[in-house]
């Protein structure tokens, strides 16, 4: 997950992660609206977040 707020070589960096280490490595490669690497975090502690629900099943709790 990156935030749409980046800059293009940040993002294409991140899809040559997902690229490079594979689908079973990195299930899930998205951006999130509004966002940069810093503030991305507030998603992660927002019980509503895609984030924070992409955390709970990446730990088998959802």
């Amino acid at each position: 997950m990156a935030g749409g707020l980046e800059s293009d070589e940040f993002l294409r960096q991140n899809l040559l992660i997902r690229d490079q280490w594979g689908p079973t490595t990195v299930a899930v490669c998205e951006t999130l609206a509004g966002a940069n690497h810093l503030d991305i975090l507030n998603n992660l502690a927002d019980p509503q977040g895609r984030l924070h629900d992409l955390a709970l099943r990446l730990l088998g709790l959802r």
